[in-house]
C-alpha cells in the first residue's frame, strides 16, 4: 500500500476552491513483477560456471580422501613394521643372552677375560634398550593410526601382526592419457578452468544491452470507499532496454581479469599433468628398485641367521674368538632390520603408485574414461580417429582430443 500527497488536480493555481489547494492522499495496493529476458544466454553461462565450481569442490574432496586413504595405509604398514622390529629386538635380546651365557662358561674355564665378559653384558643391555625404544615407537604409531581412522586408541583393533603376512599387490599403471581422467587434482583444475571460461563469456555478455519487462497491477484511489470500484483498477506494462555508456572501463576490466585467471589456470592445468606423470614415473621406479632391494636383503638376512647359529656352535667348542662372534651378531641384527625396512619401503612404493594413478576413484556419468578407451581401441586396430575441429583443439580440457591430436606426438615410456 502506498500513500502520497499530490498537488491540485489541474495543477498549481487552478483549484476553484480553497479546499482543492490542499494535497490529497492516494492509496494504492497491487503487485509488481519484473523479469529480465535472457536474450544472450547469460543464465546458461552462470549455470555453467556454478556447476564447474561444484565439480571442482567435489574433485578437491576426492583428492583429500585419496591422500587420507594413502596416509592410513602407510601408517598401518608402519605399525606392522614396528611390530616386526619389536620381534627382532626381542630375538636379538635372546641371542645376546645366549652368547652371554656361552661367554660366562668360557670365562669360568679361563678362556676369556673379564673385559670380554663385560663387553657382552653391555651388548645385552644395549639390545634391551632398543627393545624399549621400539615399544615406545609402536605405541606412538598405533595412536597415529587410531587418530587417522577416528577411533580412540582403546578401541583400535589391528589383526595384522607382520609385514610378511601381507601380499604386495600388482598395480597396472594403464595408459598415460588415462591419468588425466583418474587424478582428482587434475580434474579439479580442469573444472576450475571450465568455470573461468564461463565467467569470461558472462563478462562479455555484460557489454550487450539488457532487456527487461515490468508488469504492475492493482487498485488506487484517494477515497477508501471507492477502493474496489472498477475505476480504481490500474495496470501497467513497461519494457526496458538498458545499456551502460560510461562505466570507467569496469566491464572490459572484468573481461581482462577473467582472461588472466584463465591463463593462470591453463598453466596450473599443464603443471598438474606434468606433476602427475612425474609422480607415476617415480612411483614405478620406486616399485622396481625396492623390489630388487627387498630380494637382496631377504637373502642376506637368511645368510646372517645361519652365520650366527654356526658361529655360536663353533664358539661354544672354543674354535672361534669372541670378536668374530660379536661381529656376526651385529651383522644379523643389521640385516634383519634392513630387510624389514625394505619390505616396508616396497609396500609404501605400492601405495605411492596407487596414489599417483588417482587411486580407485570412479566418477559417475563420466565420459572421459570411455573416450580414452575408445581411442586406445582404435589405435590397437590400426584405425585413425577423426581429427577434432579447430575450436575443440584449442581447449586443453578434453583428454580424448589430446590423445587424438596428430600435432604433438609424444614418446611413450617403456615402463607404462
Amino acid at each position: 500500500m502506498r500513500a502520497e500527497r499530490r498537488a491540485p488536480e489541474f495543477g498549481i493555481g487552478t483549484a476553484p476552491t480553497r479546499e482543492d489547494y490542499r494535497s490529497r492522499r492516494i492509496y494504492q495496493a497491487g503487485l509488481r513483477v519484473a523479469y529480465e529476458v535472457d536474450l544472450w544466454g547469460k543464465g546458461s553461462y552462470q549455470k555453467e560456471a556454478a556447476l564447474a565450481r561444484v565439480k571442482a569442490s567435489s574433485f578437491a574432496r576426492d583428492a583429500l580422501s585419496l591422500s587420507l586413504v594413502s596416509e592410513v595405509a602407510n601408517t598401518y604398514f608402519k605399525v606392522l613394521l614396528l611390530r616386526d622390529q619389536l620381534l627382532l629386538a626381542q630375538t636379538d635380546v635372546e641371542t645376546a643372552k645366549k652368547i652371554s651365557a656361552a661367554v660366562d662358561r668360557r670365562f669360568e674355564l679361563g678362556d676369556l677375560s673379564l673385559f670380554e665378559r663385560e663387553q657382552q653384558a653391555m651388548v645385552v643391555m644395549d639390545a634391551q634398550a632398543r627393545l624399549y625404544e621400539k615399544q615406545q615407537d609402536l605405541a606412538a604409531a598405533e595412536g597415529d593410526l587410531a587418530f587417522l581412522i577416528g577411533r580412540p586408541l582403546g578401541l583400535l583393533e589391528i589383526s595384522g601382526q607382520s609385514l610378511a603376512d601381507l601380499q604386495i599387490p600388482d598395480i597396472d599403471p594403464g595408459l598415460p592419457a588415462a591419468l588425466i581422467c583418474r587424478r582428482p587434482d587434475i580434474r579439479e583444475v580442469e573444472a576450475e578452468l571450465e568455470g573461468a571460461r564461463a565467467d569470461i563469456s558472462l563478462a562479455r555478455k555484460g557489454l550487450i544491452p539488457t532487456f527487461s519487462l515490468t508488469g504492475e497491477g492493482g487498485y488506487g484511489t484517494s477515497n477508501l470507499s471507492d477502493a474496489l470500484a472498477p475505476q480504481s483498477l490500474f495496470t501497467n506494462i513497461v519494457g526496458q532496454l538498458v545499456q551502460s555508456i560510461f562505466d570507467g572501463g569496469r566491464k572490459r576490466g572484468e573481461i581482462a581479469f577473467g582472461k588472466a585467471v584463465e591463463q593462470e589456470l591453463v598453466e596450473r592445468y599443464r603443471t598438474a599433468i606434468l606433476n602427475g606423470l612425474r609422480d607415476v614415473e617415480e612411483a614405478l621406479s620406486g616399485v622396481r628398485f625396492t623390489q630388487a632391494r627387498l630380494a637382496s636383503l631377504d637373502e642376506s638376512s637368511n645368510r646372517a641367521d645361519r652365520l650366527v647359529a654356526l658361529s655360536l656352535r663353533v664358539f661354544e667348542r672354543g674354535g672361534l674368538d669372541y670378536s668374530n662372534l660379536l661381529e656376526s651378531q651385529r651383522l644379523q641384527f643389521r640385516t634383519r632390520t634392513q630387510a624389514a625396512e625394505a619390505r616396508y619401503d616396497r609396500l609404501r612404493a605400492a601405495v605411492d603408485l596407487y596414489k599417483s594413478l588417482g587411486g580407485g576413484l570412479k566418477f559417475k556419468n563420466d565420459t572421459c574414461f570411455s573416450g580414452i578407451i575408445t581411442t586406445a581401441a582404435d589405435a590397437a586396430q590400426g584405425q585413425t580417429p577423426d581429427a577434432p575441429d579447430a575450436g575443440a583443439a584449442a581447449k586443453p580440457l578434453d583428454a580424448t582430443q589430446r590423445q587424438e591430436s596428430p600435432k604433438a606426438p609424444r614418446k611413450k615410456s617403456s615402463r607404462w
